[in-house]
């Protein structure tokens, strides 16, 4: 699982709820409206 926040609250938060539930993934800090974190511009119709 794959995942960009705004705020590093929210990541926090979601790390952690992660962590609980005995879950991995992958929580990055990104404004998707001006970054493309994961390299998927042009991938989508």
């Amino acid at each position: 699982m794959s995942t960009e926040e705004k705020v590093q609250d929210t990541i926090n938060l979601a790390k952690m709820n992660l962590a609980v539930n005995g879950l991995r993934g992958d929580i990055k800090k990104a404004i998707s409206y001006y970054e493309d974190p994961f390299g998927s511009f042009g991938a989508f119709d």
